[in-house]
């Protein structure tokens, strides 16, 4: 798919991508086919040395990525007590969460078409 990316981007295309960032991917049986299936959907993890490597491997160039940290949990109790705070105010909150537990929920890469 990065490669088919690469080809129909012009020179100096840039493509942008968001993947499951260090994910730890648990599998149950499916009660309806009986096959073991990811219960989140995904079915691979990556970190920004694995997509780095994937992006060059299929020729792009200047390859960045950064983890996005949605960490705080705005379902639970805490999010039902702070949900009245404006959104900037979560980004922030989640940055500083998931900086200080150097994970983000997703990784953004970021590359440029030679």
């Amino acid at each position: 798919a990065l490669r088919e990316a690469l080809r129909v981007l012009m020179p100096g295309g840039r493509i942008v991508c968001s993947v499951p960032h260090r994910e730890h991917i648990a599998w149950h049986r499916c009660i309806h086919c009986g096959e073991m299936t990811s219960v989140s959907g995904h079915l691979t993890s990556f970190d920004a040395a694995k997509m780095t490597a994937l992006l060059e491997a299929a020729g792009f160039i200047e390859v960045s990525t950064r983890g996005t940290y949605p960490l705080v949990n705005r379902r639970g109790i805490a999010g039902r007590i702070l949900r009245t705070l404006p959104e900037h105010l979560w980004t922030r909150l989640d940055v500083a969460v998931g900086s200080r537990a150097n994970k983000g929920n997703w990784l953004m890469a970021h590359a440029i078409r030679p």
